[in-house]
């Protein structure tokens, strides 16, 4: 009985790893245009910041990770300001009111978008936070999943990197 809850253990790690992607690889495919809306109701695209390298951040105001980040992401986002480089948050399973709240709390100034059309799943996004860098070209240069502090150091000079 023992072997067999081992084997069934090792093909569940098994089938679980090979549908991951690691963090950090490198994917170079075409971006995945969409548009939703800002906590402000402005439609935002995808598509208007080609040219630029564009940091996705898939989060939740209900992630505990997600909600240490944001500081972070926030100096990013002031050190980064006025170079070709744009942070577009993308709310996942999240209401209106309070991301809204939670960015006024917060004193986000990034891009904040309610993802109410699945742009998770369209992105393969299966873990919050999850990080995505995007080269001028729309190609997906990095994904990152999961906060750990002092990350966005590391991520600026990736996204400086690009930006040459």
């Amino acid at each position: 009985m023992r072997y067999l809850f081992n084997v069934l253990l090792a093909l569940v790690c098994i089938i679980s790893l090979t549908g991951c992607e690691p963090a950090g690889q490198t994917e170079k495919t075409g971006m995945r245009d969409f548009t939703l809306n800002d906590i402000d109701g402005k439609a935002i695209s995808l598509s208007d910041y080609r040219g630029k390298v564009v940091l996705l951040e898939f989060w939740g105001t209900w992630c505990p990770p997600c909600r240490q980040s944001v500081p972070e992401l926030q100096q990013l986002h002031e050190r980064m300001e006025g170079e070709d480089f744009k942070i577009i948050a993308i709310a996942i399973n999240d209401k209106l009111n309070k991301v809204r709240k939670f960015a006024e709390e917060n004193k986000v100034t990034y891009t904040i978008v309610l993802d109410d059309k699945d742009v998770d799943d369209v992105y393969r996004v299966h873990t919050i936070p999850t990080t995505m860098l995007l080269d001028k070209e729309g190609n997906i240069a990095l994904t990152h999943r999961g906060y750990a502090p002092g990350m966005f150091d590391q991520l600026e000079k990736d996204i400086r990197e690009l930006i040459k």
